[in-house]
């Protein structure tokens, strides 16, 4: 399985959506053998005006939500779509509460299944070698959130998110069975 942890494309155009799909396509099946979430380099400009989210057409179906849940041989995975807001994409990724309580909901429906979780944005960015601003990690009141509802999830053993661009492993007291890594 791929898992397409967002930034698949620079500003969100039509355009370079359509060849990111093109491109993963040659992998298979889109939620069958990839999975993409947005990332923060992948929300709708205000010059796309009326044409809308490309992000979501391309890979949500126009109506779908940017965030998902699948189940391959037992393994749950939730994407989180982690800049579900408006902004310029330099500012704090976050969730829209619809998202964050469906989040919660399928956490608490099987809390044993192995459940893999992957956003673009980490929850936390421990040892940073660069200085560390809120542009980098999920708003702090949604991580908390979501490292309380993988503190009753025993299931839950892996968080991915690619926009810090590392390869970092971080483990936090709160929920010490999931590896939060970027």
């Amino acid at each position: 399985l791929l898992l397409a942890a967002g930034d698949i494309s620079a500003g969100g155009a039509p355009r370079d959506l359509k060849e990111a799909r093109r491109i993963l396509d040659r992998f298979g099946a889109l939620g069958r053998d990839y999975f993409v979430v947005r990332g923060n380099h992948d929300r709708p400009g205000p010059e796309h005006g009326a044409r809308g989210d490309a992000f979501r057409r391309g890979f949500a179906g126009a109506d779908g939500p940017g965030y998902f849940g699948h189940e391959v041989g037992g393994l749950r995975i939730l994407g989180l779509d982690t800049y579900e807001k408006r902004g310029n994409g330099a500012d704090s990724g976050g969730l829209g509460e619809d998202q964050l309580s469906w989040f919660r909901r399928r956490l608490r429906e099987q809390r044993e299944q192995p459940t893999l979780v992957f956003g673009h944005h980490p929850l936390t960015v421990r040892d940073s070698v660069f200085p560390v601003a809120a542009g980098q990690r999920l708003n702090r009141r949604q991580a908390r959130a979501i490292l309380d509802a993988y503190a009753t999830a025993p299931g839950v053993f892996l968080h991915h998110a690619g926009h810090t661009h590392r390869n970092k492993r971080t483990v936090l007291p709160l929920a010490p069975h999931v590896a939060l890594q970027e």
